[in-house]
């Protein structure tokens, strides 16, 4: 199944945990790419694993996703 949200943290951090019940094996790009805050606070909120990372395509890209 593939589900795309395109809103911030908040609602994606509602969604999460709406999602646990059905034990994703994982979540890929829960919010619109580079959107680290609002990537920081969806994994905060759920147990399921995110995903990311496909469109990092330089250092300082992946040097932000890895600091959040």
């Amino acid at each position: 199944m593939k589900v795309v949200l395109l809103s911030g943290g908040g609602g994606g951090a509602r969604f999460a945990r709406a999602l646990e019940e059905y034990s994703l094996r994982w979540w890929e790009g829960p919010v619109p790419p580079e959107s680290w805050l609002a990537l920081k606070t969806v994994a905060g909120a759920t147990a399921s694993p995110v995903a990311t990372g496909e469109r990092l395509c330089d250092l300082r890209k992946i040097r932000d996703a890895i600091e959040i």
